[in-house]
């Protein structure tokens, strides 16, 4: 995973995983992501699809008003999510909550590729954000 930063779209997969929303139309591929990362149980959540499920978190949390500090990497999702205000309904707010905190505990191979980073301050980050009384 080529990453540069710790926030959900400083890496190559979840652009990559973005420019495939962008593409797309709904929100059939944020709940495919989230739908990984839950298909996972108990067991390890690959990286691959915990970076996938965080992109899928934070578009939930710019699609409820809450965005991250503007960068230049999701440009293209920013423009999507202004393009397509698709409701959140509390279900998929809770959904991506629920994911959000199963990619940041074992075993999760983010976690420990990112283990001694401010990566998990940054995923609390999204999680506060993410939530209702925000």
């Amino acid at each position: 995973m080529g990453a540069w930063g710790y926030d959900a779209f400083e890496n190559d997969e979840a652009n990559d995983w973005a420019a495939a929303l962008v593409e797309g139309t709904g929100l059939r591929l944020i709940e495919d992501a989230l739908a990984a990362v839950e298909a996972c149980g108990a067991d390890e959540v690959r990286a691959r699809l915990a970076v996938e499920a965080l992109a899928a978190c934070e578009i939930v949390a710019r699609l409820l008003g809450r965005p991250a500090a503007l960068n230049a990497y999701p440009r293209t999702v920013d423009a999507w999510a202004a393009a397509n205000p698709n409701p959140v309904s509390p279900a998929l707010q809770a959904r991506a909550i629920a994911c959000v905190d199963r990619v940041a505990r074992a075993p999760s191979e983010l976690r420990e590729l990112f283990e001694g980073t401010p990566w998990l301050n940054s995923v609390a980050e999204l999680r506060s954000r993410l939530q209702s009384d925000r």
